[in-house]
C-alpha cells in the first residue's frame, strides 16, 4: 500500500482525483500548488454567511486569479450568476485541464492566462469586461465603490526561497491600488474574497499589535469590512501574549455581535473552544497557578509528562528508558512553571503599567478642574511620579528572562482599553462580526490550513479624511509616504513614537507635536507643568485626551508607534509635508531606519507600469 501523502485523493472528494492526477507532477518544480476547497459543503456554508454581502448590484462580474482546481470558481459562479467570470490562471500547464472543462460549462466563464502580478488592468478590462468604466469623480478623501465587480483570489505562495512576493504583500499590493484607484480598483474600489495559507493570514488581520505591520496597517486604512469568512483553525501561538480575561472577553464579544445580527453557524463549523492551559503537576512553591490561554506548547508539555507516568508504572526504577523519561517529565514541568510564572510577571507589570495611565487620565482631568487645587493637583503628579518609580524599580530587580515581551501584552492591553468595548479596537481582527467557520481538515485540497478572507474598502475612510484640503498635486506623493511610513512597521518593531517624531521632526517637542496634532494626546504621558495650577479646557472641549492643556507636561517616549492608528499615522503624515524637505518616498523610509526588498525598492517610482504591486 503506498504511503499516505498531501496528494492521497480522499475517497468523498472524487475532484481530489484529477486535482492530484494533473496537478501533482508539477508541484515543486513549475509551480507551488496551491491547496484549495474540495467541499461543495464548504462553499455553500462560505457563501451564506457572506450573502448579506455578496447580494448587492446586478449585473456583476468576477475577475478569479489563480483559480487553481476551480472548484470554488464554479461553487460561487453557480450562487451569483454572474454576468461575466474572467478566470485568470498562470499555470494553465497543470490547471487546465480542471479549467478548461469548467469554462465550457456557461457562457459567463472566459479562461485566459498571464502574469497576474504584471498585469494591465486596464487592458483586461477593456478586453474581457466592457461593461466597465470609470467612476464619476468625486471629493478627494473618498473611494469610489464598484460593487458591479467581484475579486476571487488565491495567491500562490513563492516556488522559491529567492522570491519575497509572498500572498500577505501581494495584498498588501492591492490594498496600496485601492488607497491610489489603480490596477484592479481604477474603477472603483472593489470588493474581494481571497483564500490565504493559515500562516499568511497573521500579516493581513493580525490578532496582537505587536504582529501589525505593513500588509495589515494599508487593510486598515481603507477598510470598512476586512475579516475572515473561514479558517482551518490551527493552534495559535499569539494565546501567549495576551491574558485570559482578554481573550475570552474579545471571543465573548463577537459571539454578541453575531448573535445581534442573527448569525447562526451550522452544525459542525463551530471553532474550537478556549482552554485553560494546565498547571504543572509539581506547581512552584510560592507561585500561584495563573489562568492562561491552553496552547500547542502546553500540550507537548503535558504529552511528555503523562507519557512519563504511564510508562513509570510499568516499568522497574532501574530501567534506562525510565531514567531519561523521568529527565523529559522534570523538563516538561520546569517549562510549564516558567511559562506560568513569566505569564503571571508580565500580567502584573501591565496591570502597574495600566494603574499608572488611569492616574495620569485623572491628573489630565483634574488639571482642567477651576474647583481643583494647585496643591491637590501636585500631590496627583507626586503620585504619579511616584508609581512610575516603583514600577521602574520593579522592572529593575526581575531577570530579564521573567518580564521579556510585557511590552507586548501591555501594547495590547493598552488599545483595548482605548477601544470602545473592541468596536473601534487598531486591530481589525477585534471588530470581526463573527467567528470564522470552522474548515475540516479534509476540506482542502492538497492538505493544508486555509482561511478565506472578505474585504470591503470604506467609501469615506477616516484615515485619509485629511487629504481634502491638500493640494491635487501633492496627494500621490502623500500616499506614497503613507505607504512608506507603513514599511518601518516591518522592520522596527519597537519604535516609539517619540524616535519617530525625532527623526522627521527634529527640534519640535512633544508639547508642540500634540498641539499640532491632537490625534497623540492620547497615547502621550502626561505630567504637570512645575508651579501650575487647573486651567480650563479651551471652549468648545470637553474631553482632556482631545485637546492641548497648557499646564500639562507630554511625553511621547512611553508609546510605541505600532499602537497608532491609522487616521493618527496620517495626521503625522500630513504634519511632515508642510515644511518638509521634498524627499522620495524611498529617502522618507530609510529615514526611519526601514528597509525593502530589490522588488519593492523599484516599486515607489513605477506605480502605473506596475499597478497591481
Amino acid at each position: 500500500m503506498p504511503p499516505v501523502s498531501k496528494w492521497t485523493p480522499i475517497t468523498r472528494f472524487p475532484i481530489t482525483k484529477l486535482i492530484s492526477q494533473h496537478v501533482k507532477k508539477f508541484a515543486g518544480k513549475k509551480i507551488n500548488a496551491q491547496s484549495g476547497y474540495v467541499s461543495e459543503e464548504l462553499c455553500s456554508h462560505s457563501l451564506q454567511r457572506l450573502a448579506p454581502y455578496l447580494h448587492r448590484n446586478k449585473p456583476l462580474d468576477i475577475i478569479d486569479l489563480w483559480p487553481g482546481d476551480g472548484v470554488w470558481s464554479s461553487q460561487v459562479n453557480e450562487y451569483l450568476q454572474p454576468r461575466r467570470h474572467i478566470m485568470i490562471e498562470p499555470d494553465l500547464d497543470a490547471y487546465g485541464p480542471l479549467l478548461k472543462p469548467l469554462a465550457k460549462t456557461k457562457s459567463s466563464f472566459k479562461l485566459a492566462s498571464g502574469n497576474i502580478y504584471t498585469t494591465n488592468w486596464t487592458d483586461v478590462f477593456s478586453k474581457y469586461l466592457p461593461e466597465q468604466s470609470p467612476p464619476e469623480k468625486t471629493e478627494s478623501g473618498s473611494l469610489p465603490k464598484n460593487d458591479t465587480l467581484l475579486v476571487l483570489a488565491k495567491p500562490p505562495i513563492p516556488n522559491s526561497p529567492k522570491d519575497h512576493y509572498t500572498p500577505a504583500r501581494w495584498w498588501a499590493a492591492v490594498m496600496e491600488s485601492c488607497m491610489l484607484q489603480t490596477g484592479l480598483n481604477a474603477y472603483g474600489s472593489v470588493r474581494i474574497l481571497a483564500t490565504f495559507p493559515l500562516l499568511e493570514i497573521q500579516s493581513i488581520l493580525p490578532r496582537t499589535v505587536f504582529d501589525r505591520k505593513r500588509p495589515a496597517l494599508l487593510t486598515e486604512n481603507v477598510a470598512l469590512h476586512a475579516f475572515e469568512v473561514a479558517s482551518s483553525y490551527e493552534p495559535e501561538p499569539w494565546y501567549s501574549l495576551k491574558t485570559w480575561d482578554s481573550i475570552k472577553h474579545n471571543f465573548q464579544r463577537v459571539s454578541e455581535r453575531a448573535a445581534a445580527q442573527g448569525v447562526e453557524t451550522p452544525a459542525g463549523r463551530e471553532g474550537p473552544a478556549l482552554e485553560l492551559a494546565p498547571d504543572s503537576p509539581k506547581p512552584q512553591k510560592g507561585i500561584p497557578y495563573h489562568p492562561r490561554a491552553r496552547t500547542e506548547g502546553h500540550d507537548h508539555f503535558m504529552q511528555i509528562i503523562e507519557k512519563h507516568a504511564k510508562m513509570e508504572a510499568k516499568s522497574t526504577p532501574d530501567d534506562p528508558k525510565l531514567v531519561k523519561s523521568k529527565r523529559d517529565a522534570s523538563r516538561a514541568m520546569t517549562s510549564l512553571k516558567f511559562d506560568n510564572h513569566t505569564a503571571l510577571i508580565r500580567e502584573s507589570l501591565t496591570a502597574d503599567q495600566m494603574a499608572i495611565d488611569g492616574r495620569m487620565r485623572d491628573l489630565s482631568v483634574a488639571a482642567a478642574d477651576p474647583n481643583i487645587t494647585a496643591t491637590k493637583l501636585q500631590e496627583l503628579d507626586k503620585e504619579v511620579e511616584n508609581m512610575q518609580s516603583a514600577l521602574t524599580q520593579r522592572i529593575s530587580q526581575i531577570h530579564f528572562r521573567l518580564h521579556r515581551s510585557w511590552d507586548r501584552n501591555l501594547d495590547d492591553a493598552r488599545i483595548e482599553a482605548r477601544s470602545q468595548n473592541l468596536d473601534d479596537s487598531v486591530l481589525l481582527w477585534d471588530k470581526r462580526p463573527f467567528h470564522p467557520l470552522h474548515i475540516k481538515s479534509d476540506e482542502v485540497f492538497p492538505g493544508a490550513a486555509r482561511t478565506l478572507v472578505y474585504f470591503e474598502a470604506e467609501e469615506k475612510p477616516a484615515a485619509i479624511h485629511g487629504l481634502r484640503n491638500v493640494p491635487v498635486e501633492k496627494r500621490q506623493q502623500l500616499m506614497q509616504l503613507f505607504e512608506a511610513l507603513s514599511g518601518a512597521f516591518g522592520t522596527r518593531h519597537h519604535m516609539t513614537i517619540a524616535e519617530l517624531t525625532d527623526a522627521i521632526f527634529p527640534g519640535r517637542t512633544a508639547n508642540e507635536l500634540v498641539q499640532s496634532m491632537p490625534g497623540l494626546i492620547k497615547y502621550a504621558a502626561k505630567r504637570l507643568k512645575p508651579d501650575c495650577g487647573p486651567i480650563p479646557l479651551p471652549e468648545g472641549h470637553t474631553n482632556p485626551e482631545e485637546c492641548y492643556q497648557e499646564n500639562i507636561d507630554y511625553d511621547l517616549s512611553d508609546c510605541r508607534l505600532r499602537c497608532l492608528p491609522a487616521q493618527t499615522l496620517w495626521e503625522i503624515v500630513l504634519e511632515y509635508q508642510k515644511d518638509a524637505l521634498d524627499l522620495s518616498s524611498l529617502q522618507f523610509l530609510r529615514l526611519l531606519g526601514g528597509t525593502l526588498t530589490s522588488f519593492r525598492a523599484g516599486d515607489y517610482s513605477v506605480y502605473e507600469a506596475k499597478s497591481m504591486r
